[in-house]
């Protein structure tokens, strides 16, 4: 046997111990990686851990994150100072830098990076990739952003410039396939915790409003058309603006509800995620779990209301996040019963992580099945 082969046969044994032990990984990669450089996150690891200190590898310093659900979601090379590497919006561009160096120098896949790094598009643009293994926490470090495209990155090295270019593609940077995100929306989403009124509300801070049919609108934008906006519906009284909710104004009260989830109770939502390969799963959460998600994730809704009538109301929202170029977009179909605390439940169809450059107006225009 190869080298080479004994290389992957061991890889391959590490990561099946690795990812069968607890706290789980966010991503298959991830528990690859963990294993490779001998990272071992003991049982009951404290939710939203993030360690510099630990770990290291061929010398340098690793960074280790657990997130929300106490799985491990980030290992990498400590390139930022921690101040940075957790303040920094959106946190996962870098911490897909941290995990890309780590990787270049682990080639999981067999590859020299130069290889990896034209399969993945990213491209050395001034300096050598060989540089990133001088980049620490203090060399100065630069952003320059194509919003839903690329990205430009680069850091002053001993003197020298070191420039990288990157799609702004969700699957690079997160570090798993489209298959593996429809795994983790799904996961994701049957085990968020819907968000409280001011965190749902936040996106409209600084929005601004004008009067309109007898309440306040705060004006949120629109994706792709006109007809899909994030605009916020509010009444006034004694207590200050609240979102609308009037069943006899349906579409500005379903709009606020597609929103930002605030209901008196919890809106059941019997949900079908269509999958990679024509296959589907189904889950019964409810819309303040999508809500919270997608708010969650950084990304921005956006609701088109397709038809209503006297019983049914049907409207596509859009997840979008510019800074990872995507979008997960919800066709659904609400009982106008349920705005006036009937009972019954939401039917709805997502598409997960779907590219930006994927997502048409034809999303908003055919029909919902």
């Amino acid at each position: 046997m190869s080298a080479l082969r004994h290389i992957a046969l061991a890889l391959a044994l590490a990561g099946a111990a690795i990812a069968a032990a607890s706290p789980p990984f966010a991503t298959k990669r991830l528990a690859r990686i963990a294993a490779a450089v001998g990272v071992s996150v003991p049982d009951g690891a404290v939710i939203g851990m993030a360690d510099d200190s630990t770990w290291t590898y061929r010398g340098r310093r690793l960074r280790v994150r657990t997130n929300a659900f106490g799985e491990v979601s980030h290992v990498g090379y400590r390139l930022f100072d921690s101040r940075m590497a957790d303040a920094y919006r959106p946190m996962a561009l870098l911490d897909f830098l941290e995990r890309y160096a780590l990787e270049l120098d682990l080639r999981l896949d067999l590859r020299e990076p130069a290889a990896r790094m034209a399969i993945d598009k990213v491209a050395c643009v001034s300096g050598t990739a060989a540089m990133l293994a001088e980049v620490g926490p203090g060399a100065p470090f630069t952003v320059e952003e194509i919003e839903r495209r690329m990205y430009r990155v680069g850091w002053t090295v001993g003197g020298r410039r070191l420039a990288l270019t990157f799609p702004a593609d969700c699957q690079l940077m997160l570090g798993a396939d489209a298959a593996e995100l429809e795994d983790i929306f799904v996961r994701n989403v049957r085990r968020a915790e819907p968000l409280a009124d001011s965190a749902a509300l936040a996106p409209w801070a600084a929005a601004k409003t004008y009067r309109s049919g007898g309440y306040v609108v705060a004006e949120g934008g629109q994706f792709l058309s006109k007809l899909i906006r994030a605009d916020l519906y509010l009444a006034e009284g004694k207590a200050g603006a609240r979102p609308l909710a009037d069943p006899r104004k349906p579409v500005q009260t379903a709009t606020n509800l597609f929103l930002t989830g605030i209901a008196e109770r919890p809106t059941p939502l019997r949900l079908t995620v269509n999958r990679y390969g024509y296959s589907s799963t189904k889950a019964d959460v409810t819309l303040q779990q999508f809500v919270a998600l997608c708010l969650g994730e950084g990304c921005r809704l956006y609701v088109g209301v397709k038809t209503h009538t006297d019983k049914e109301l049907t409207a596509t929202i859009f997840a979008l996040n510019t800074k990872l170029a995507y979008s997960h977009v919800l066709s659904i179909r609400l009982p106008l019963g349920m705005l006036s605390g009937g009972d019954g439940a939401a039917e709805a169809t997502a598409y997960a992580y779907i590219p930006l450059q994927n997502v048409t107006e034809d999303f908003f225009t055919k029909d919902l099945k």
